[in-house]
């Protein structure tokens, strides 16, 4: 299972999603929607602006767990 950390990873930066959108030069609705785990798919231009502006790497934002 993949888990979607960006909610958890902004509050620890002690940042907003406009701050973060602006800062990556991403439309707001898509990091709106990665926030409240409404997105399917995430473009990889995306997760790469995200760990540039949260200094962080894709398993920080989205974590993969074994199903049992």
């Amino acid at each position: 299972m993949i888990t979607n950390r960006l909610s958890a990873l902004i509050g620890e930066k002690r940042l907003n999603i406009k701050e973060v959108s602006r800062l990556a030069n991403l439309d707001y609705t898509t990091v709106y929607n990665l926030y409240h785990d409404k997105t399917t798919r995430v473009d990889f231009r995306t997760i790469d602006r995200l760990c540039w502006v949260l200094d962080c790497t894709t398993q920080d934002i989205l974590r993969y767990t074994a199903d049992e």
